[in-house]
């Protein structure tokens, strides 16, 4: 694969991914930038005007939106309408256009923050930036990783997928209702199949390295799967802090998954978010153990605990909280899980 291709398709990931967070000022420009122009066409006349008065201080960027608004608009081969789904269909050239007002305003930046409070991204090795948006110069501070989101409400069940949707506070069940999810952050789980939750990495080298070995990665899809989910969980951490008072110990085994061509007994770190508020104590029927042949993570519950009162001898339930552990087979691999 030649170089400016995988040029390409990191700024074509870092996109899909970056696009719709509007923590920060310059995420919100990025986004409306980019809906004006694939809505060009059914404003054109008032483009300038509108993002004149919306970005009165920000006229280089403007201009270059300008600029790529009026190419697409002259170019007789596209369509009359640009929708953000066509950006998932493989529309090479309009997207393009759309990566190089994200590597445009990443360079009036200087620098893209990757604002967390941990200490591996205070390691020479991460850095407290991304400097361009390159897999050559492109390193992530885990070995792995594992999105685990047993716990989040903002998920819809489909037997053996969970989709997480991430937009703002309050505002998800109304996208869901509306089936409107295209304006925000979504990442799939796959809940028959953890290993093929897991992205490994050696942290000594860069993206492009790890493309170059490609003995998991087939073609371009694989590689746009990749970066698109190290670009997820690296966007998604800068707006959350990570509560350092509840990382935990566990201990996991990874099966090998042979879709992924995922190694098994691989040390990984688990981003947990953090734990629901119990509701209810919740009546339990008892249940038969039998051996159990399979490693798994189990999710923080709330459970009934039963205490005997020291006085009266009485016997009562208290709601009491338990940490995500690692349970199952070969259960010997230490292993941190990071709440957020």
């Amino acid at each position: 694969m030649k170089k400016d291709n995988l040029i390409n398709l990191v700024r074509k990931a870092f996109f899909i991914d970056t696009a719709i967070i509007t923590k920060t000022d310059s995420w919100f420009l990025l986004q409306n930038s980019i809906n004006h122009i694939l809505n060009w066409q059914t404003f054109s006349n008032k483009s300038r005007e509108v993002l004149s008065e919306l970005y009165g201080n920000q006229s280089e960027i403007i201009e270059h939106v300008l600029k790529c608004g009026d190419k697409i608009d002259k170019d007789t081969n596209y369509e009359n309408q640009y929708i953000r789904n066509w950006i998932y269909s493989n529309k090479e050239d309009k997207l393009l256009f759309i990566c190089e007002i994200v590597t445009k305003l990443a360079t009036e930046r200087n620098a893209i923050t990757i604002k967390i409070e941990s200490d591996v991204w205070d390691e020479p090795l991460s850095g407290d930036t991304i400097k361009k948006l390159l897999p050559s110069t492109v390193k992530m501070p885990y070995n792995a990783f594992i999105l685990d989101v047993t716990n989040y409400n903002w998920t819809y069940n489909n037997e053996k997928v969970k989709t997480i949707h991430f937009s703002k506070f309050g505002e998800n069940e109304k996208y869901i209702n509306e089936k409107n999810i295209h304006g925000m952050f979504v990442l799939v789980i796959y809940t028959d199949d953890p290993a093929a939750n897991v992205i490994y990495l050696d942290p000594n080298k860069s993206l492009e390295e790890h493309i170059k070995m490609g003995y998991d990665l087939k073609g371009t899809d694989d590689i746009e799967y990749l970066l698109s989910r190290l670009f997820s969980i690296a966007m998604y951490l800068e707006n959350f802090k990570l509560d350092k008072s509840r990382v935990v110990i566990g201990k996991q085994i990874v099966k090998k998954n042979k879709k992924k061509h995922i190694l098994s007994d691989k040390q990984i770190t688990v981003i947990r978010l953090k734990q629901p508020k119990a509701e209810a104590i919740i009546e339990r029927e008892g249940i038969e153990k039998g051996k159990i042949n399979v490693s798994f993570l189990v999710k923080g519950h709330w459970r009934n605990q039963s205490y005997i009162n020291s006085e009266s001898k009485e016997r009562y339930n208290k709601l009491k909280w338990i940490d995500s552990y690692f349970k199952g087979k070969d259960k010997d691999k230490l292993q941190k899980i990071i709440e957020i």
